[in-house]
């Protein structure tokens, strides 16, 4: 089988195939009317989108959809009543990203053309598979980069094929037409051009789908390969067949021909879940065969399909990587780094984080820095369990200038990383923001997010705070992803909590009745706890507002989903119990103190109330179950000469790192402790934690000092 899939290789490059499909040429009129529109920032109107021939999931505006107007046209189009599901899939009309060829209407070099620079329309995830010639037979790079030629008898063959047009399929018997599809399998992409497009073809690509479960082997990656160099049309009914086919066959390929089915599968950016599974289960089976780049290009599969069968398959992989890291190309320590962020796997190696560290180093001071892969390592990095400070502060150092050249869907995964790990560094953070506000008007709805996410998260307002905020809020007003992505845009809007920002029009647009249909139908059940964090800070810090709340029925549900324990807690977080001990000691007893969540809403670990009275001296706490405090907490207000105090211990979890600067949603809590009438006793750990080592009297004397003042 290897060595057919080397005879399948074409003598020239792969070309570009968009434009065979009529909707998709540059020559028409209709492609050219939205081309011009878009360099001359005039988007078309939705109702000359409408009568544009083209299929929903291949549309040439997706390359350019960052413009909002635009945007919204294309989504207008999207909600028609064309059901997408049904739409067949071209092969090779996604090659313009696979392989990173452009469109001319996509030249970065244009200056028109800000879109296709700030987001690139090219997949660097498959840069490896240049890096090594083990990658040609266990992936369609073989069309790509493989040299030799197919024979003329192949040509001739099909070119008497597509000119006998009169000639109906079915008066050919089943071993000529597979003459055909294997010499269109292995004719160059190049020499499979226009000329040779016929109905034969359409109907040659119909009979191959309909007989995968009636050839050889072999036979059935010629008609994989004879689809893709086709560009064949694929109903989903067809490619369910193919699947089960596949999943039929797969026991018997060798590790390289599921590789190279696996990878047909991934040009066609469908996601069969079944095939997906039981292809890695199989590869995992034989772990202990596979050779580096087989390795590798699992690793890669991982990470498009964002499932790994184990962790200790996973882990297997990963020690395998690490013995041969000096050996690896950038581009593939990148896809190892991906396949861990999108299978939302646990990095619990350390080891295998210290073998990729010199590389990264490496390449941070390499004047044609790869950004892509840089940022994959970077929140490879942040995703695990260990925080490697000079690491991060070289990496801040070396991209800080760099950060107005990259394609702006970097910057934002950046500072997400340093806010995941609390690691703060101005002039990074500034960089960041300055990019942001001069490209703010074709932004994602993502970017929004992990923006606001990280900047809030670090509590850090950049020096060109206002305009920042502001755009991104402006941005997010004109975005249909406030529908069809309810969990990001819910996230947006707690994260703006945090620095007190309270954007009217849009939190009215969340507790609608269609954005709250929306969080039951698309989002995990964490939106719960997000509706409800936003609509009791609205209530505390924004009480003017008047627009749509909360309903009961999600308040409720908020309830029904599991917080954890206190006493875990107290076990968990070092210094707490000592903490606790000391405060039942000078205020008389545990029955004197409360531990905890004061603001249901806000439920970071665990806070510890105290109630004096106009003396000062300790009073019973009432033993109100948490249902009781969470209904009154927000308007209830102290009574008269009573003293509510919010004792708040902060481990070093809570502020940045080397910093005694709070993060923001723990500044966000003492605010609105505060304007419901508490006062704030802070124990912050960098005091606490030396007093560990003291006596119990100093100990006692300090909490005295804070609690009676």
């Amino acid at each position: 089988m290897l060595a057919r899939l080397c005879r399948l290789a074409g003598s020239e490059p792969c070309t570009t195939i968009l434009r065979r499909n009529h909707h998709l040429n540059p020559k028409n009129s209709r492609w050219r009317s939205i081309s011009n529109g878009i360099k001359d920032k005039t988007p078309p109107s939705a109702s000359h989108l409408a009568t544009c021939s083209f299929n929903p999931i291949l549309t040439p505006c997706r390359l350019i959809s960052s413009a909002a107007p635009l945007w919204q046209g294309v989504n207008d189009i999207k909600r028609k009543p064309v059901k997408r599901h049904r739409q067949p899939i071209n092969v090779s009309s996604l090659l313009e990203s696979v392989f990173e060829t452009k469109l001319k209407t996509d030249d970065p070099s244009s200056s028109d053309n800000k879109y296709v620079h700030r987001y690139p329309n090219s997949n660097p995830r498959r840069r490896f598979l240049s890096d090594s010639v083990e990658y040609r037979s266990s992936s369609l790079e073989v069309f790509k980069l493989q040299q030799q030629r197919c024979d003329n008898e192949d040509l001739e063959r099909i070119k008497n094929f597509v000119a006998d047009s009169s000639r109906k399929i079915s008066s050919y018997s089943s071993s000529e037409l597979m003459d055909i599809i294997s010499s269109l399998s292995r004719a160059p992409m190049s020499k499979i051009s226009s000329d040779f497009f016929s109905v034969a073809l359409l109907d040659l690509s119909s009979y191959a789908c309909g007989h995968v479960s009636d050839c050889t082997q072999e036979e059935f990656v010629d008609i994989l390969v004879a689809l893709y160099k086709m560009h064949a049309e694929v109903s989903l009914q067809e490619l369910e067949a193919i699947e089960k086919e596949c999943i039929k066959r797969l026991k018997s390929w060798d590790v390289n021909t599921s590789l190279f089915v696996s990878d047909w599968w991934i040009i066609t950016r469908r996601k069969p879940t079944t095939f997906q599974r039981e292809a890695l289960n199989t590869l995992s089976s034989k772990v202990e065969n596979l050779t580096l780049q087989n390795i590798i290009q699992v690793f890669y599969l991982i990470g498009e399909w964002q499932f790994v069968p184990s962790e200790d398959f996973f882990q297997k992989l990963a020690d395998f990587v690490e013995r041969h890291i000096d050996s690896l190309s950038w581009n593939e320590i990148g896809v190892i780094c991906n396949a861990f962020l999108k299978s939302r796997s646990r990095i619990l190696s350390r080891s295998l984080q210290q073998a990729i560290k010199p590389r990264v180093s490496k390449e941070l001071h390499n004047n044609d820095m790869d950004h892509y892969n840089l940022i994959s390592t970077i929140r490879f990095f942040s995703r695990s369990y260990f925080h490697d400070w000079d690491l991060f502060e070289d990496i801040a150092r070396s991209v800080t200038p760099r950060i107005q050249e990259m394609a702006f869907l970097g910057p934002p995964h950046i500072a997400a990383a340093f806010a995941k790990v609390r690691h703060f560094n101005q002039p990074l953070m500034d960089a960041i923001a300055d990019q942001a506000f001069q490209t703010a008007d074709y932004i994602r709805f993502k970017d929004i997010w992990l923006l606001l996410w990280a900047f809030c998260r670090l509590n850090y307002q950049p020096v060109n705070s206002k305009q920042f905020f502001q755009g991104l809020i402006y941005q997010m007003l004109g975005k249909p992803e406030q529908l069809s992505q309810p969990f990001l845009f819910l996230k947006s809007l707690v994260s703006l909590t945090f620095i007190e920002q309270y954007p009217t029009t849009l939190i009215d647009q969340a507790f609608s009745s269609e954005c709250l249909h929306n969080c039951k139908e698309k989002c995990p059940p964490e939106v719960h706890k997000l509706l409800y964090v936003l609509d009791c800070s609205v209530a505390i810090e924004h009480p003017e507002y008047s627009g749509n709340r909360l309903p009961q029925e999600f308040i409720d549900r908020f309830w029904q989903s599991p917080h954890g324990s206190t006493k875990d807690v107290i076990n968990k977080i070092a210094g707490l119990s000592g903490v606790m001990e000391g405060l039942q000691c000078i205020l008389g007893g545990p029955e004197y103190l409360k531990a905890h969540p004061i603001l249901p809403h806000i439920r970071t670990p665990l806070d510890i109330e105290v109630n004096l009275d106009s003396s000062s001296k300790p009073m019973r706490m009432d033993s109100m179950s948490s249902e009781v405090s969470r209904l009154n907490t927000i308007t209830e207000k102290p009574k008269d000469n009573i003293q509510r105090l919010a004792v708040l211990f902060s481990p070093k979890a809570h502020y940045r790192l080397r910093s005694r600067d709070l993060l923001g949603v723990h500044v966000m809590k003492r605010r609105q402790l505060s304007k419901i009438g508490y006062r704030i006793v802070e124990i912050p750990f960098y005091e606490w934690i030396p007093l560990m080592k003291a006596s119990e009297e100093n100990r006692q004397d300090y909490l005295k000092n804070q609690i009676f003042i």
